[in-house]
C-alpha cells in the first residue's frame, strides 16, 4: 500500500515531466526569454512580453524582423541610459520604453529616481 507521501511524490513526478515536456516543446520562446532576461538592466521589471510577429513597423520609419534581437538589444540601451542618466546623446529612458512596448515586450522602472536623473 502506498503511503500519502509516495502518492505525492508520484503526483509531483507526473507534474515535473508534463512541465519538462511543455518546455521542450517551446524551447525556442523559453531561449529568447532567457537571453532577453539576463540582458534586463537592474532596476528594470519585465511585465510583459508578448513578441509581436515580424516585420513590425515602429515609430522613426524603422521595420523590426527580429523582435527577440531588437528587444535584447533595446534593453542593453536602456541598461547604458540607466546606467549612464547624464548621457546626452541617444534614445530617452521614455523612448525606449516606448520602443519595446512597440514590438511586445512591457517593462516598468523599479528605481524612479534613474528615470528622472536620466531624463532632465
Amino acid at each position: 500500500m502506498a503511503s500519502a507521501s509516495d502518492t505525492r511524490s508520484q503526483a509531483e513526478d507526473a507534474e515535473a515531466r508534463g512541465l519538462l515536456a511543455e518546455l521542450r516543446e517551446r524551447k525556442p520562446e523559453v531561449t529568447d526569454l532567457l537571453q532577453v532576461r539576463a540582458a534586463t538592466p537592474s532596476g528594470v521589471r519585465i511585465i510583459g512580453w508578448n513578441l509581436k510577429e515580424p516585420p513590425i513597423a515602429i515609430e522613426y520609419h524603422a521595420v523590426v524582423t527580429d523582435p527577440a534581437k531588437f528587444a535584447g538589444a533595446t534593453l542593453g540601451e536602456l541598461r547604458e541610459r540607466l546606467a549612464n542618466p547624464k548621457r546626452k546623446y541617444g534614445w530617452t529612458v521614455p523612448q525606449l520604453i516606448d520602443r519595446l512596448a512597440q514590438v511586445g515586450v512591457k517593462v516598468a522602472l523599479e528605481c524612479r529616481e534613474n528615470f528622472t536623473e536620466a531624463n532632465p
